[in-house]
């Protein structure tokens, strides 16, 4: 009988030690979209992490489940699901930059992490006051001179805010405006807070003032999505122009369209070799022919690279992969 057969090949010899589940160390989140298999339902702990409604709220809501997301020192987000039946639900989020243990879970071709208890969060630091444009030195060796995530937006009635008025940047919002008659706005989109650029329009923004620290090069890099979804719609992403200093930028090419469900889908830009002068500004702009189905920008990194991190030659930079959809 199929129970014989199991006593017969099956003993126990104990209860698993939990001590033997040691996690995969990781620091930059993108590193789990190059070979998705390999992370699928492993335990890992992100290192250098920060939440980003730290202090303010709380892993989960009495009546649901909660969605919190956390940043590493890269700009890169994953977002953290916790059921209101956790122990820990109404912990309040951590301030500052720690470490976040969990399980690798995917829905709908996008990572999940899921904390075991409330001690998978340790090491917060309690302050979130190295942040913003002044930047520093972070453990990579790598010296940030501005990192934007754009907040937490909240809706007025029915209506997100435009860019223009809203104040809950990570920065100074005197250094945030909307260069252009078409108005961009802040939003939210599946858990993640994103610049509106809508489509068919001339939409610009500027970032101003940004303190180079004395350094004449950096590499920029930003996340940026767009609103295709029905089957035949397609957009490159590099149609989301960029200017520094008035200089245009050469962008990577990368089409991204409805067939393959990359709608909204955050891929991270990176261009090396960017000069940059004191009050470095920044631009980010679309136009009506090119923009045809909306753009959404959802960080921004400026910094210098520590001295192992090698550089290219100015080359019109590169994407990376987000996670695939399988």
């Amino acid at each position: 009988t199929p129970w014989e057969d199991f006593e017969k090949h099956v003993s126990k010899d104990g209860w698993a030690n939990p001590e033997n589940a040691k996690p995969v160390v990781i620091d930059d989140i993108s590193t789990i979209n190059a070979a998705p298999d390999n992370y699928k339902f492993k335990l890992v702990q992100f290192t250098g992490v920060t939440f980003q409604n730290g202090g303010k709220g709380i892993f989960a809501p009495e009546d649901g489940y909660g969605e919190e997301n956390i940043t590493d020192s890269h700009g890169n987000t994953i977002m953290i699901r916790t059921s209101n039946y956790a122990s820990f639900a109404g912990n309040k989020l951590p301030e500052g930059k720690g470490n976040v243990t969990g399980i690798l879970g995917r829905f709908r071709g996008t990572w999940q992490l899921t904390l075991r208890t409330a001690n998978d969060v340790s090491d917060f630091t309690g302050s979130n006051e190295e942040g913003g444009n002044e930047g520093g030195e972070t453990p990579s060796g790598e010296t940030v001179l501005f990192q934007e995530s754009f907040g937490t937006p909240e809706k007025s009635g029915t209506y997100w805010p435009y860019f223009s008025d809203y104040t809950g940047f990570d920065n100074p919002a005197s250094m945030f405006e909307n260069t252009s008659e078409e108005k961009a706005s802040v939003r939210i989109v599946s858990n993640l807070t994103n610049v509106w650029f809508p489509g068919t329009k001339d939409v610009a923004i500027a970032i101003k003032n940004i303190n180079a620290q004395g350094n004449t090069s950096a590499t920029l890099e930003y996340q940026v999505g767009s609103n295709v979804y029905k089957a035949g719609e397609k957009q490159d992403l590099k149609t989301l122009r960029v200017k520094c200093n008035g200089q245009e930028l050469s962008i990577p090419s990368k089409e991204v369209t409805g067939d393959a469900q990359q709608g909204n889908t955050p891929f991270k830009m990176t261009i090396e070799n960017v000069t940059i002068s004191d009050n470095t500004t920044l631009e980010f702009y679309c136009t009506t022919s090119e923009n045809t189905y909306g753009l959404r920008l959802y960080s921004v990194k400026l910094y210098v690279p520590g001295s192992g991190s090698g550089s290219t030659s100015g080359d019109g930079g590169t994407t990376i992969e987000p996670t695939p959809s399988n």
